[in-house]
């Protein structure tokens, strides 16, 4: 519900923003993306400083 994908209409009553479940997958993968290249850089900084 962070993201508005699931919206609540009535106690009982949901529904799936499906377009707003397409922005919450992009930024997760955007998030995954990011780590993945700190790590690489960090690993390329530590076998440049080992060699």
């Amino acid at each position: 519900m962070k993201f508005r994908a699931v919206v609540q209409e009535g106690e009982h009553l949901y529904w799936l923003n499906e377009q707003a479940l397409v922005h919450f997958r992009k930024e997760e993968l955007a998030r995954l993306l990011g780590a993945v290249a700190v790590a690489g850089f960090a690993a390329a900084g530590a076998l440049a400083l080992g060699r």
